[in-house]
């Protein structure tokens, strides 16, 4: 199990229904963060209740859950959680 923070979300519509998709990161630089660990933390809540489905390295699809919130600096709090996460063969610059 690989550690990704949750760096992007973007909604969609279609057929009158919104949906939500997610990307993680393995650089918590690159993450979303929230200025608060109560507004962190809430996000965790949401995440889990979303039942976020990823590719699994592992075949099929994984729903990802333990969402936790990492402080990174002041007013910086990040979310992550453990997941078989498909390694992108991205090189960090």
């Amino acid at each position: 199990m690989s550690k990704g923070y949750v760096s992007r979300e973007e909604w969609r519509e279609a057929a009158g229904k919104k949906t939500a998709d997610y990307w993680f990161d393995s650089r918590p630089e690159y993450a979303l963060f929230w200025e608060t660990r109560e507004e962190a933390e809430a996000a965790c809540t949401i995440f889990e209740k979303r039942g976020i489905l990823i590719s699994s390295a592992e075949g099929g699809e994984h729903c990802c859950t333990g969402f936790t919130v990492e402080e990174l600096g002041t007013n910086k709090f990040v979310v992550f959680c453990h997941a078989p996460f498909i390694a992108s063969g991205r090189r960090a610059v």
